[in-house]
């Protein structure tokens, strides 16, 4: 009961101990979040050569100047892309690491640790993903002797919701110990382990809409450049009226690819309302 009380407690009131540090800016964030030591001018510059190179290879098969510059605009976002999904991907791998890493520190802590200590131990014993950040964790409290701030920069450097209700459930573990420090860990291992399943499959249902709305993306244009290998159809895509289907279908194709991926979105799980 008091295990199941904390974890309530802190995924309701997770701001006691998950003060946001400065601001970063959303490019620096998404940079770091995969894993990248680039600065945004560097994705910038990726983003640059990514458009000329598609521009060009769109010239050189359609012979067509809408088409390479509409080749060009999209070729620049895949870099972004790219990062993003790489953040996404090392964000799903934080959020999967949660049960097994809080299972190590119930295993130390059974085994006669405190939770400074446990956080030392699943530093070097806990999942992959976790462990440079347990690892700064339990320095930090070790130096200074602050558990409660070292579990609030462990929430800072995640960024990331569920890992700000663990930090905070640890923080608040760590102020009640005794026996109902056990129970604490316990229940937040298996409330993690079922949210982590519940989102697991989730995600496997929503990944036919995803595949789905690149595949209506790429269709037309794949037909188009195929049109365009014959000199009599790459004509009719020339002159102004040809233009003006471009674009219309260039920006139908946003707007369709958007509107998919918005309708099959799917709540955070513990978000905030």
């Amino acid at each position: 009961m008091a295990g199941g009380a904390l974890v309530a407690l802190s995924l309701v009131r997770p701001t006691e101990t998950t003060r946001r540090g400065p601001r970063t800016s959303h490019l620096n964030r998404l940079l770091r979040d995969a894993g990248l030591s680039w600065s945004p001018t560097i994705l910038g510059a990726v983003s640059v050569a990514a458009a000329l190179a598609g521009a060009a290879l769109a010239e050189a098969v359609t012979r067509l100047s809408m088409a390479a510059f509409i080749a060009g605009v999209a070729a620049a976002g895949v870099p972004v892309a790219a990062v993003r999904s790489r953040a996404a991907a090392r964000r799903r791998a934080v959020l999967d690491a949660w049960p097994d890493a809080i299972d190590a520190l119930l295993a130390a802590v059974r085994s006669g640790d405190s939770l400074t200590a446990a956080l030392v131990t699943a530093a070097t014993s806990g999942p992959e993903p976790l462990r440079a950040s347990l690892g700064a964790a339990a320095s930090r409290s070790l130096a200074t002797g602050d558990f409660a701030g070292a579990v609030r920069a462990l929430a800072e450097s995640l960024d990331e919701r569920v890992s700000r209700q663990v930090c905070a459930v640890l923080a608040l573990a760590h102020d009640v110990g005794g026996r109902d420090l056990t129970t604490v860990l316990r229940d937040l291992s298996e409330f993690l382990r079922d949210e982590r399943a519940l989102r697991q499959e989730l995600v496997a249902r929503q990944s036919w809409i995803k595949n789905a709305a690149r595949v209506a993306a790429a269709g037309p244009w794949i037909v188009l450049v195929l049109l365009c290998l014959e000199a009599d159809m790459r004509g009719a895509f020339a002159g102004a009226a040809g233009t003006t289907v471009l674009l219309a279908g260039a920006a139908a194709t946003v707007v369709g690819y958007r509107l998919m991926l918005v309708l099959g979105r799917l709540p955070e799980i513990g978000a905030a309302a």
